[in-house]
């Protein structure tokens, strides 16, 4: 037992090593690193068998100073080729060598044994492959970060991984809504969806206006609306690009609001009721785009500019507004039931409609509402989501334009709310 534990881990180490190895074999082979004593596909392996022995050792005789030893000894060897190199080659990168270390205590994991520590092998060597070989791509996005964005991000995370676990999580007023912990957590998860979506529309912004079209639609469906609008304005043979554009924040809006339901607050039984109905609507909206803008090689690159969601603003300006509705719903609610809960949806929704379904998913969760009520406020927000596109639509003064995003909108809107009735009436 114990040998087939010793080949079986010894086999998975040296194929963690081997694939950071590869990569640094072919980086070695370059012109920039010729000459320089820099680690190849063998030496990283045996870093790997180094970290898997020493551990497999430690365990087997229980002595655990032995993993030690071990780190001690690889450090040495890492540190000698890097002053050689530092000395000799005036050569003062320092990667490689903290990847060796890394190898070495992935190797460690493979000889604790057992299937977690093999996959937390696996994925810390397929992660550091990732990182050494996107050497060139992480220095072209670093060059793109603006520093307003990165003290931005540097302040919310103070906010939001710093005083978030020091908040109450409890409510603290009459009306039982008011938690501290639990809306900072909302507001912190959904600035956190909205950022990723930035990061990669900011990154992809080359690749062409479908793909940046649809990660923007995740951080500002309107904001990117009015933008297609303005350039369709200046260039009436934007026509096809911006219709599909703007097709494709509604069809991210959809899925974007699915994701919060399902994830951030694992309300799943309100994302079952609103599925059908949404997801028949991505369809059509897809299809509207196949059959009438089947060229999209035609369709140019458009820069797209939305201010980034994961600064410390935006984030106050989303909890404020978020806690507002969650305050006025519940009052309204108390007062007039849900009837009173449905013009403010209409009214809030026309200034943020994630704002206002992620408040009618709060209401839900706090039981301050039905499932057939929060699945019918969800729809409103979304149907008075997908209207307001015509508004933003109207500043290309273009009128195929705004019949396009009429169609779209006024159909889609449509097919939601007979799919949803249909559902309610068969169920």
């Amino acid at each position: 037992m114990v040998l087939v534990e010793f080949v079986s881990g010894l086999i998975f180490s040296i194929l963690v090593g081997a694939l950071v190895g590869i990569e640094r074999e072919h980086v070695r082979a370059t012109e920039h690193f010729k000459g320089l004593p820099i680690f190849g596909v063998r030496t990283v392996i045996l870093f790997s068998i180094l970290g898997f022995f020493f551990t497999f050792l430690a365990m087997y005789i229980n002595a655990m100073y032995l993993v030690a030893i071990g780190a001690l000894t690889a450090l040495v060897v890492t540190t000698i080729v890097y002053f050689s190199n530092v000395l000799i080659k005036k050569y003062t990168g320092s990667t490689t060598y903290i990847a060796m270390m890394a190898v070495f205590f992935l190797g460690a994991f493979v000889g604790l044994g057992g299937y977690t520590n093999y996959l937390i092998a696996a994925i810390g060597s397929i992660v550091i492959t990732g990182f050494l070989a996107g050497r060139n791509k992480l220095r072209s996005i670093s060059k793109r970060i603006e520093q307003g964005e990165i003290f931005g991000a540097i302040k919310f995370g103070i906010i939001a991984f710093i005083i978030l676990p020091l908040l109450p999580n409890r409510t603290i007023d009459p009306l039982g809504i008011f938690n501290p912990f639990q809306i900072w957590y909302v507001v912190v998860i959904v600035s956190a969806i909205y950022f990723v979506s930035y990061v990669l529309m900011r990154l992809f912004s080359e690749k062409g206006l479908l793909i940046t079209s649809m990660l923007g639609g995740l951080v500002s469906g309107s904001m990117i609306t009015f933008q297609l609008a303005n350039w369709l304005k200046r260039n009436k043979k934007l026509l096809p690009a911006a219709a599909t554009g703007v097709m494709l924040t509604i069809i991210a809006g959809l899925i974007g609001d699915l994701f919060v339901i399902a994830f951030v607050f694992q309300k799943f039984d309100l994302l079952l009721k609103l599925l059908p109905a949404l997801s028949i609507a991505i369809v059509f909206l897809l299809a509207v785009i196949f059959v009438l803008y089947k060229d999209h090689k035609r369709i140019p690159n458009l820069k797209l500019n939305v201010r980034s969601p994961f600064a410390l603003k935006p984030a106050l300006e989303f909890g404020a507004f978020y806690l507002a509705l969650l305050g006025i719903g519940t009052v309204l609610g108390n007062l007039l039931g849900a009837l009173g809960l449905y013009p403010l949806t209409v009214l809030a929704s026309l200034v943020s409609s994630s704002t206002s379904i992620i408040s009618t998913v709060s209401l839900y969760s706090l039981g301050k509402i039905t499932l057939g009520t929060a699945s019918q406020l969800v729809l409103v927000a979304i149907v008075v989501a997908f209207l307001t596109k015509m508004f933003w639509a109207s500043y290309s003064k273009n009128i195929a334009f705004m019949r396009r995003v009429a169609f779209a909108t006024i159909a889609g809107s449509a097919i939601i709310c007979a799919i949803y009735a249909l559902q309610a009436f068969l169920f």
